[in-house]
């Protein structure tokens, strides 16, 4: 979930194009994007789901 982490500026509070997060990791805008959707769709997930490990 780092790209996240880079692109909305959570680290230095500056938010960062793709093409900044392109060329930090390495990798294409594309693959950018993807990795960003992706972790977003992740957080989603964990802030919807139920907590139902932990007794009470």
């Amino acid at each position: 979930m780092e790209i996240p982490v880079w692109r909305y500026g959570l680290v230095d509070g500056r938010e960062h194009t793709l093409t900044e997060v392109d060329e930090r990791y390495d990798i294409g805008r594309d693959r950018a994007r993807r990795g960003e959707r992706d972790a977003l769709a992740r957080m989603r997930k964990m802030a919807t789901s139920r907590v139902t490990d932990f007794p009470l």
